[in-house]
């Protein structure tokens, strides 16, 4: 007993040289609908972990602010904080603090087609600051790691009450 393949043979006709570029063109328009959208979710993905990540290292900084501040004047800490750009995110500017006309109980960030967002540092509202050539204003920074130090110090009137108040200022640390 012998087994004999056969294969089937192909003829030279005009089915051929249509079928080929008109599968083509069905493939590239499904590509070209659902490329810009997996794109678009992959890009909202990056930018939310971005998001979550920096808001993570900034409670952790907050939380650190809150420390120094409630264990009075002379009371000093440098923290590391590392805040990582995405792939398709960037983190233009984060600024810690203000100055005493200003949100000076905040730390505003600003991403890459996002606006800028707020957080506020309340339980107790803490006034924080960087003094530079004897004004105060926020610590302005951008992506990367960062040590960041942090004192208890008194001096400026942040509540309009003519006296001095307790602050945290902030600066980059060594």
């Amino acid at each position: 007993m012998t087994l004999v393949v056969s294969m089937p043979r192909f003829h030279k006709n005009e089915e051929g040289v249509e079928g080929i570029p008109l599968k083509l063109i069905i493939v590239l328009v499904i590509l070209a609908i659902t490329i810009p959208i997996t794109w678009k979710g992959v890009e909202s993905y990056d930018r939310s972990q971005t998001e979550s990540n920096l808001r993570s290292e900034l409670d952790y900084l907050s939380a650190h602010i809150k420390q120094v501040y409630l264990n009075g004047i002379g009371n000093a800490l440098d923290v590391e904080v590392d805040f990582r750009n995405g792939m398709m995110t960037r983190i233009e500017k984060v600024e810690i603090g203000d100055s005493t006309e200003g949100i000076w109980s905040s730390i505003r960030y600003k991403l890459s087609h996002k606006g800028t967002e707020f957080i506020i540092i309340k339980n107790p509202n803490i006034p924080i600051g960087n003094v530079s050539k004897g004004e105060i204003g926020p610590l302005i920074t951008n992506a990367g790691k960062h040590t960041i130090h942090l004192e208890c110090k008194s001096g400026f009137d942040f509540d309009d009450d003519g006296a001095d108040d307790i602050y945290v200022e902030i600066s980059r640390g060594v």
